[in-house]
């Protein structure tokens, strides 16, 4: 297999023993993601709206992935000043919840729950 760019993908696959081969084009490959740790970013928002998380690896702002999923951490250090909002409007499932902060309060209007054993 030759991954050349991210529109191109060659599969090369040879017959052998008395098999055959069919060919197949247009098969959509769907290519997923990794897990990200993500942390909540400095304004008040929307679990999966665009932009709410940063991510500490890049140094960027992140959005929520609940099909990989992302693990989340909510602290003190990336998330601005004063007391955040954080909305939940359908039900998500990270791979690890952390809340660390000790200076300012979270809310949580959930309309959704958060899924997943607690741990």
């Amino acid at each position: 297999m030759t991954y050349d760019t991210v529109e191109t993908m060659t599969l090369t696959a040879s017959a052998t023993a008395g098999m055959t081969l069919t060919a197949v084009t247009n098969v959509g490959i769907a290519f997923l993601p990794g897990t990200q740790t993500l942390h909540w970013g400095t304004n008040d928002a929307n679990w999966t709206d665009t932009g709410a998380w940063y991510n500490i690896g890049t140094s960027n702002s992140a959005t929520y992935n609940d099909v990989a999923p992302d693990a989340v951490v909510l602290e003190d250090t990336h998330s601005g000043t004063g007391d955040r909002t954080i909305t939940l409007n359908t039900t998500v499932s990270p791979a690890g919840f952390t809340a660390s902060a000790s200076q300012r309060i979270s809310r949580y209007p959930a309309r959704a729950p958060l899924a997943g054993a607690p741990g």
